[in-house]
């Protein structure tokens, strides 16, 4: 998943539910913080 240069400022608690996930790019955004969910994705 690419989210390069968007703006993003938070991503939803949802992303640690994903069950295919391989890449997280998250470059160029304004992210504070990441979601606790974000240490139960499992490749």
């Amino acid at each position: 998943m690419t989210l390069d240069g968007n703006r993003i400022t938070s991503l939803p608690d949802e992303l640690g539910q994903l069950v295919r996930l391989e890449r997280l790019s998250i470059l160029g955004n304004m992210l504070t913080c990441l979601p606790e969910t974000i240490g139960s994705l499992r490749n």
